[in-house]
């Protein structure tokens, strides 16, 4: 993950809603790497339904909730990773395999 903390954004390494993993990494990162940034208490089972945050994303989370209970936050903090997003979400459909006939 890429951390845009001046935005309090986080972004995947790869563009792609479908991330590759090719021997032993995902999107270039090990996967020790990755599943050590997940700390779930033990025997937490729910995964389907809510998820476990990765340590990069709480602590973007952390600084941004930090920021609003202050009164540091502006939306214009946000216009980076709006406009991001905005750009993967136009792409998205044209990467979709087109509909059989």
């Amino acid at each position: 993950m890429v951390v845009d903390a001046a935005a309090g954004a986080v972004a995947p390494l790869h563009p792609s809603p479908i991330v590759p993993v090719v021997h032993g990494y995902i999107a270039g990162v090990a996967i020790e790497e990755l599943t050590g940034s997940f700390r779930p208490d033990p025997g937490y089972l729910n995964t389907a339904a809510v998820g476990v945050l990765p340590d990069a994303t709480l602590e973007v989370l952390d600084d941004v909730m930090s920021r609003w209970r202050s009164g540091r936050l502006s939306p214009l903090d946000f216009d980076g990773a709006v406009a991001r997003s905005g750009r993967r979400g136009r792409s998205f459909p044209a990467s979709l395999p087109a509909p059989s006939q």
